[in-house]
């Protein structure tokens, strides 16, 4: 579990942690360009556009006639209740990678979920990104939505609060 904070600080954390991901032209072109050598392609000037059509700060499911794409869901889950401190709350940081079952999975070099959650790692295992401690990963397990979108859920929790 993380350290989470205040319900009121969640906003303030999720969008670090999106501002984070749209930082990484790796991360936004294995989102971005579809075709198989996706981290060859032209830097994206405004990353942004990805967000609310492809990233994700809530659990979005795509629809079985969505065309092919990448989905990439960031979110706060499992919000538990401090006993020591009542304003704190933990919680896990949950990334969902989603691609098209067709051909948006195979890349150059193998399959482009590994390739985004590698880039995820990158990123977040063993920094100080928000709130208090260095973001662990938890979990990465594979996550079906429905039969056209595959992919994996990772999960992190923060440690090493000194």
């Amino acid at each position: 579990m993380i350290v989470a904070g205040k319900f009121e600080d969640l906003n303030k954390y999720i969008n670090i942690v999106l501002i984070k991901l749209l930082e990484s032209q790796n991360f936004c072109k294995n989102v971005y360009y579809l075709h198989a050598t996706p981290t060859s392609g032209e830097d994206i000037d405004d990353t942004y556009i990805l967000l609310f059509d492809s990233i994700f700060p809530y659990p979005f499911t795509p629809d079985t006639t969505e065309k092919e794409k990448v989905i990439i869901n960031v979110f706060f889950d499992r919000f538990i209740i401090s006993n020591s401190n009542p304003y704190f709350k933990d919680a896990s940081l949950v990334f969902i990678i989603l691609c098209s079952t067709g051909t948006c999975w195979k890349i150059d070099s193998g399959v482009r979920p590994i390739s985004i959650m590698h880039e995820i790692d990158t990123i977040f295992n063993k920094q100080r990104i928000i709130g208090l401690g260095e973001m662990e990963s938890l979990t990465s397990d594979i996550y079906v939505a429905n039969q056209k979108f595959v992919g994996y859920m990772m999960k992190y929790k923060f440690v090493d609060f000194n």
